[in-house]
């Protein structure tokens, strides 16, 4: 059990402390140029460190919901799942963001 209670803190950190924040820096280096191919690689680094946070944190969900009880009567459990929603609605306000 301690070593899926580890797993699973490490995949949420790499996906939120992590991949996250590097997504959102490489979005924000591109805001700052005027065009051209430095721009497009920029984007799609931030579209796949996006979508690699939000798959590892999908990973992090299926298995706290696997492996823990999860009657949802604590603060962490519940923080869990609001950001597990929030994060989800980020990635489909992205995906489906008029062009």
């Amino acid at each position: 059990m301690t070593s899926y209670i580890a797993v699973h803190g490490f995949i949420l950190w790499v996906s939120m402390g992590f991949l996250m924040p590097v997504g959102i820096l490489t979005i924000r280096m591109a805001n700052k140029d005027e065009g051209g191919r430095r721009v497009k690689v920029l984007f799609y680094l931030h579209a796949i460190f996006q979508t690699l946070a939000v798959l590892l944190v999908t990973v992090g969900a299926v298995m706290s919901i696997k492996n823990f009880e999860n009657s949802f009567n604590n603060h962490h459990q519940r923080l869990g799942l609001a950001l597990y929603v929030a994060i989800w609605m980020q990635a489909l306000i992205g995906i489906f963001r008029p062009p």
